[in-house]
């Protein structure tokens, strides 16, 4: 007795074919998933250490010094994707927990010699706004400034306890090459550097909220990305004619309240 064999089309068996491979491949990636990204985050701390005075041109200018620092799983960590002596964007390079990193466009470098710094400025930093408190509580908007840092560096320890804070800052200096802020540390401008200050026409007299606003245009790669989280207020009591600043829940009027840190 002949027995007969009868062969399959392949279009039957390719849909077979690709299925197998399928759940093979699926089956190679079981446990696989994509790198985690240690990724930073800013906040600002409450702006301190208030001067307020006249200018020449009869307006008030409030001084005061501001705080960023960064409270994420991994440093904030800028490098100019181009030479010196122009604006060149930012790289922001994020580093994957265990090993490797990524670089992200994530801005704009200005670089201005004539300045005297000799490094890139990071643009649109920060955003510091003035706001009026009226008799009823509400808010009315007298004055602003954007803030261009001169150089983000690791100037406060401020929460050591953070996993991967450094003991000591890792971005000491104005370097051409990255700027920086470590897991746990913080940046400082004090009031009497240049951009720390907001000007307004007349005098100021009553009670303000001074609104510290970080990455305003969300231009940095964050862990949380809500801009209350990159934002803080205070609310302070100012006297122009004395030439004092109080601050609410801090002792009495003065040039400041607040002992401030040693320039940069």
């Amino acid at each position: 007795m002949t027995r007969q064999t009868r062969s399959v089309p392949l279009a039957l068996l390719l849909p077979i074919i690709v299925g197998a491979v399928a759940l093979l491949v699926a089956a190679n990636n079981v446990g696989a998933a994509d790198p985690v990204r240690l990724l930073p985050n800013l906040q600002a701390l409450p702006a301190k250490d208030f001067r307020v005075s006249e200018t020449a041109a009869g307006w008030t200018e409030l001084r005061f010094s501001t705080t960023s620092w960064n409270n994420g799983a991994g440093p904030l960590e800028l490098r100019p994707d181009g030479p010196l002596g122009q604006d060149v964007r930012v790289l922001q390079r994020i580093y994957l927990e265990g090993g490797g990193y990524e670089d992200i466009d994530s801005g704009v470098f200005s670089f201005d010699e004539g300045d005297g710094h000799n490094h890139f400025h990071f643009q649109n930093y920060a955003a510091y706004r003035l706001y009026e408190v009226k008799a009823d509580g509400s808010e009315v908007p007298v004055g602003s400034a954007s803030k261009t840092t001169f150089c983000i560096i690791d100037t406060d320890r401020i929460d050591h306890k953070l996993p991967g804070a450094p003991k000591r800052g890792v971005y000491i200096s104005c370097s051409t090459d990255v700027q920086g802020m470590s897991v746990g540390w913080g940046d400082t401008y004090r009031y009497t550097l240049g951009g720390q200050a907001i000007i307004v026409p007349g005098s100021l007299n009553g009670t303000y909220v001074v609104e510290i606003e970080i990455d305003t245009f969300n231009n940095l790669l964050e862990s949380n990305e809500d801009p209350s989280d990159n934002t803080s207020r205070v609310t302070i009591v100012i006297d122009s004619a004395a030439g004092t600043v109080q601050v609410e829940g801090a002792g009495p009027p003065g040039q400041g309240n607040g002992r401030g840190r040693p320039p940069r």
